[in-house]
């Protein structure tokens, strides 16, 4: 499941203080990716600055294929093979990802 592009999308929000990063992995049975990344932003502004900071870091070294940020409350970045979801707490706690999935391996890092 961890791979590099796994590693670094995580080290980039680590270090820009995204909360509790979880992996839900579909190993493969999923045509949508094999995995999503979510985290918790502490507020609009920082899932903001959470987007231009994977922007920035990403150039040039992964595709990022489309990003869903007209709602700060939940933003989506398609990385193709990860797709990442930076929530508001307010809205993570609303959608349950973890439990809509419950039946994947899900790590928290």
């Amino acid at each position: 499941m961890i791979n590099k592009k796994l590693t670094k999308v995580v080290d980039i929000l680590d270090k820009r203080l995204a909360e509790d990063l979880t992996v839900i992995d579909f190993e493969g049975k999923s045509s949508i990716a094999d995995m999503f990344l979510l985290c918790t932003a502490k507020n609009d502004r920082h899932a903001d600055s959470l987007v231009t900071y994977l922007k920035e870091d990403l150039e040039g070294i992964y595709d990022i294929y489309h990003i869903d940020d007209a709602d700060l409350s939940w933003v989506i970045v398609d990385l193709g093979d990860i797709i990442i979801h930076i929530f508001a707490n307010e809205m993570r706690q609303k959608y349950q990802l973890e439990r809509l999935w419950s039946d994947q391996k899900i790590v928290k890092l």
